[in-house]
């Protein structure tokens, strides 16, 4: 008899919550530096790779934190232990489309990276839509998906709608300059304070 995967209990949401701001505060930086990369004048050299696999990483953890679909287990933190509503269909099949994508092509190795090997083998559609993006165009698309999916879901957010409001204007504005990231978003005492004042409930 095969055995069932334990229901684990949730991550109190304040402790959530500092995860949240990791993730999408480093987003945001190599969102800044994917900017500046690909800005006119720059010879791309081998170590932005490094910068882009940084953006695509925190994007897919991102992006499986805001799609019910995404969630592979109970421990997974996810838009609803916020209070926020679901995205809109058309943005959560906007969003979704690049998952498939940066898990194979970056997280995965495996022959489906090999474009002859999957026009050769893979007949299901949905894998046939693994196909590799061409990341220098469609960074820019995520970016501006994953800010803008942050600001609408702040809006539905109850109590948690102060500090994810601020969590998107810190965003925004470590996208445009290097800046000193607030200190209420920073080390986990102060984000813990931060939240005990706005008395957000667990």
């Amino acid at each position: 008899m095969a055995s069932s995967t334990p229901v684990l209990p949730k991550l109190p949401s304040t402790e959530a919550f500092l995860h949240l701001i990791y993730d999408y505060r480093y987003f945001s930086i190599a969102a800044y530096e994917w900017n500046k990369i690909t800005s006119s004048g720059h010879v791309l050299q081998d170590k932005d790779a490094l910068v882009q696999d940084a953006l695509l990483l925190h994007a897919r953890s991102l992006i499986s934190f805001y799609l019910p679909s995404s969630r592979s287990s109970s421990t997974d933190i996810v838009y609803s232990d916020f209070g926020l509503r679901p995205l809109a269909a058309s943005r959560a099949r906007k969003l979704g489309r690049y998952k498939p994508s940066i898990d194979v092509h970056l997280m995965h190795l495996t022959a489906y990276r090999d474009y002859a090997y999957r026009r050769r083998h893979i007949s299901n559609p949905s894998v046939a839509e693994r196909q590799r993006p061409n990341w220098n165009r469609h960074n820019a698309i995520i970016i501006k998906e994953l800010l803008e999916v942050l600001r609408i879901s702040a809006k539905s957010a109850g109590q948690w709608r102060p500090p994810l409001e601020e969590l998107h204007a810190a965003c925004e504005a470590r996208l445009q300059a290097q800046m000193s990231w607030p200190a209420q978003l920073g080390e986990a005492s102060q984000v813990r304070r931060y939240i005990r004042q706005l008395q957000i409930t667990p």
